[in-house]
């Protein structure tokens, strides 16, 4: 039977074919699912912000950025974002942005090609079967702690980079507008601190140690008003990755208010110390940057009254409160990181010594559980003190230069005991290769990078300093996103001092994945500033410049 045609109805006439919403958000469209088109207060369709793609606008006419090229690169990206498993339960929601330029509707150019419909971005591609991998998502259940360890987190963000501007952190926007009911509660922000972000904030703490940190918010004080600061700004910046939380104004007024309460001397007790501790987070879970210093000198300071207070360091430890000694332990541990970007000496470094020390009586030696860096930051007590000696040893090469004394002979010396101790492989990670153990082996093979820039110089193209980075990356390449987010130390050294362009690929993809709560972007971004500045191969990279005009803490 012939069809029928001309709007003739019959048996065998064609069914007409439905018209296509062109109303839908271009993110939806692309995606060839149904747009909800409703819209959050920042112009976002709910569908996006519930999968956490970024929106891409709405529009009849297809903007002169999209081109069929673009099509197809954004529809790969969201299928990869989502098929990772991002948005399960359990897992980090991350963000994935999708274009970082002008999101305005504009009139085609006539070789772009015809209005943006479904039949122009789609023929092109097959199904995309999606929706049947998600479940919604639920702002509890953001980024629960993932086995082996209680406390690990992982997280699955693909930011591209590329798209970011030259000087990132400086251009990002601000929350000029912000929803007043989109704000969370002081109970919403304690469950969120409880539920997730101690988990993140010490990420290898034992159970013990995160149990005491939970004790210590219980009651109304200025570590837990710390605390909720913390979890906003960890709030924020999953909302808003390309936003600095702390320009909210909900932010600024909170981080005052504590300023203004943490900066007295004459009542500083063990609350405040907490509180400046977890004012340093909340800087690192922002990007790295800012007066972290200050609030590390406030907790050091009341760090060194505590072990005053003691015939030793070790007799400290193992008298002192639980929370005391995780006050002095994570003192030390911030103090001796930091002296990388400061370039100046530990100001713990003698009691660094006195506890860690491969060569001293310690309180390893004493079975005083109390004092062992492990269960506290993931980083073995002897690679720690390593990390210190390396910093000293580096302030102490630059003394001497500037005063036209310098041995090289000396030098070796000093460095020789720091070499012999990171060349022994911790015993645990061969037969308990956890992501703890595995952190540990990650700074100690940095800690070699470290020390070797100190003696030859920072030159990549030295034997021995290609040999310590390839072996350091061979093992980073396994880490996972836990230990990614505690060793950044060692990925921007190790990615500063190579000339291998594949090995920085490892480290810098792997920064990319980390996602936009914490200083894994700032890393990334200072990381390839310095690399892009490198004036020849004959010249040592200026790594530790960069660092210290950056002011960017590596922790």
């Amino acid at each position: 039977m012939p069809r029928v045609r001309n709007g003739e109805t019959g048996p065998g006439a064609l069914k007409p074919k439905g018209t296509r919403a062109k109303s839908g958000c271009y993110t939806c469209r692309i995606r060839r699912k149904k747009c909800d088109e409703a819209r959050d207060h920042n112009g976002h369709c709910n569908t996006c912000v519930r999968l956490k793609v970024q929106c891409l606008g709405f529009g009849d006419k297809r903007p002169t950025w999209l081109t069929r090229s673009k099509c197809d690169e954004i529809l790969s990206k969201i299928k990869h974002f989502i098929a990772g498993g991002s948005v399960l339960p359990g897992r980090d929601p991350s963000y994935l942005i999708l274009w970082d330029g002008d999101l305005e509707v504009a009139s085609f150019p006539s070789d772009v090609g015809p209005p943006l419909c479904e039949d122009f971005l789609l023929d092109n591609f097959g199904p995309v079967e999606l929706e049947g991998l998600l479940t919604p998502w639920s702002r509890g259940n953001l980024l629960l702690p993932q086995s082996p360890s209680p406390f690990h987190t992982t997280s699955q963000s693909i930011i591209p980079f590329d798209l970011y501007p030259t000087d990132f952190f400086t251009l990002l926007p601000s929350f000029s507008v912000m929803d007043v009911e989109s704000r969370l509660s002081d109970a919403q922000l304690d469950k969120r601190y409880t539920d997730i972000v101690v988990a993140m904030q010490y990420q290898f703490s034992d159970e013990e140690t995160r149990s005491e940190l939970l004790r210590s918010i219980q009651s109304p004080g200025r570590h837990q008003a710390s605390t909720r600061l913390l979890a906003f700004i960890h709030e924020r910046r999953h909302t808003s990755p390309l936003s600095i939380a702390l320009q909210d104004d909900f932010a600024q007024s909170r981080y005052s208010d504590l300023q203004k309460t943490l900066n007295d001397p004459h009542s500083y007790d063990d609350d405040q110390a907490m509180a400046s501790l977890t004012m340093i987070s909340t800087l690192l879970f922002d990007g790295g940057m800012g007066e972290w210093q200050h609030w590390l000198n406030m907790v050091s300071k009341h760090a060194h009254i505590l072990l005053s207070k003691y015939a030793s360091p070790q007799h400290a430890l193992m008298a002192c409160s639980k929370k005391q000694a995780f006050l002095i332990k994570a003192s030390i541990w911030f103090d001796v990181l930091a002296s990388v970007t400061t370039q100046t000496e530990p100001s713990f470094l003698q009691v660094t010594r006195e506890l860690f020390s491969p060569y001293a009586s310690g309180v390893s030696e004493i079975n005083a559980p109390d004092g062992d860096m492990m269960t506290v930051m993931g980083c073995e007590s002897r690679v720690l003190w390593a990390l210190a000696e390396v910093s000293a040893l580096s302030a102490w090469k630059q003394q001497e230069i500037d005063q036209g004394r310098l041995s090289i002979i000396r030098l070796v010396q000093r460095a020789e005991p720091i070499f012999q101790c990171l060349n022994e492989l911790l015993s645990a990670y061969h037969h308990h290769p956890g992501s703890r153990n595995l952190c540990s082996e990650v700074f100690r093979m940095a800690a070699k990078v470290y020390l070797l820039s100190v003696v030859n110089g920072d030159f990549p193209g030295a034997e021995d300093m290609e040999k310590a980075v390839q072996e350091a990356v061979q093992l980073m390449a396994k880490a996972d996103n836990a230990v990614v987010r505690s060793t950044v130390f060692a990925f921007f050294v190790c990615g500063c001092l190579t000339n291998d362009e594949e090995l920085r690929g490892i480290l810098c993809d792997q920064l990319r994945r980390e996602g936009s709560v914490g200083n894994c972007a700032a890393v990334l971004e200072l990381l390839e500033q310095v690399c892009a500045e490198l004036s020849g191969k004959q010249d040592p990279v200026p790594w530790r410049r960069a660092l210290a005009n950056k002011n960017l803490l590596l922790v």
